[in-house]
């Protein structure tokens, strides 16, 4: 059994400390901390994020493999996670996490302004991608599909005006089948707003999720195999969709098309 996965390929800002680290997967490691909440509880141990035996992990793991499978033209990337567990969009009469009143848009904005004055001090411009996923929590609360999609895309407004007016957002299908194949609750109303919104924006393109293996009796959350799955697909997205250097510069200026994902 492993318990720990330490990997160089990635520098993760710790969510408490506020310095970039090696990215140290496992129970006590800096993977996944402050997931649920901006009160500072580590959350690592969640047994959402156990698979298989070994240690929890997001899509971190399938990102320090594409790096050292040579998948980017460098030896390491940075990475500022600012998801938070629970968490909603919301709509006109449920209140979202995400306004930029709320606790979690100052922490996300805080900890990128952080990571970037890191990276500009250690001799770097950033290019910077968003990997993103949102919805579950919106579809359980029963929130508004249509009012959820203005909603969102004026929160990537918002992120965009903090970070950086073109990046590009990649945003995952929620999974939208039940343990015996049939749709579940309106998630699919969902996923047709995210088709929606990357047809009609620039620059933010939807992410495959239905080859994306599910955790045994769990018809929300992806597995060890899922994760990886859509690490893959991210990264793909990110090197040869995008791209790096000149040819990020070039990309976020004229949006190459949306994959349609054949060669996965």
């Amino acid at each position: 059994r492993v318990t720990e996965v330490t990997r160089d390929e990635v520098k993760i800002l710790n969510n408490y400390t506020l310095n970039f680290e090696t990215l140290n997967i496992s129970a006590t490691g800096n993977n996944i901390l402050d997931h649920r909440n901006p009160n500072g509880i580590p959350d690592v141990t969640d047994s959402i994020w156990n698979s298989n035996g070994g240690p929890p992990h997001g899509w971190e793991l399938g990102l320090a493999n594409a790096v050292r499978d040579g998948k980017f033209a460098t030896d390491f990337v940075y990475l500022l996670k600012t998801g938070h567990g629970g968490s909603k969009i919301g709509d006109n009469a449920i209140d979202g996490d995400w306004d930029t009143s709320d606790a979690y848009w100052n922490l996300f904005v805080n900890r990128f302004n952080v990571a970037k004055s890191a990276i500009i001090a250690d001799g770097y411009t950033p290019q910077v991608y968003l990997w993103y996923e949102i919805g579950i929590n919106d579809c359980i609360s029963n929130v508004n599909p249509s009012q959820w999609k203005t909603k969102l895309v004026q929160k990537f407004i918002n992120v965009r005006s903090a970070v950086g007016a073109n990046i590009p957002i990649f945003i995952v299908l929620l999974p939208d089948v039940d343990m015996s194949g049939g749709s579940i609750d309106n998630i699919s109303d969902f996923n047709n707003a995210i088709l929606e919104i990357c047809a009609e924006n620039n620059l933010i393109y939807w992410v495959k999720s239905e080859d994306a293996p599910l955790k045994s009796g769990d018809i929300y959350h992806w597995n060890y195999y899922g994760m990886k799955n859509l690490a893959d697909k991210m990264s793909y997205l990110t090197a040869d969709v995008i791209g790096q250097g000149i040819n990020y510069i070039a990309n976020i200026a004229v949006a190459p098309n949306q994959p349609d994902y054949n060669n996965f």
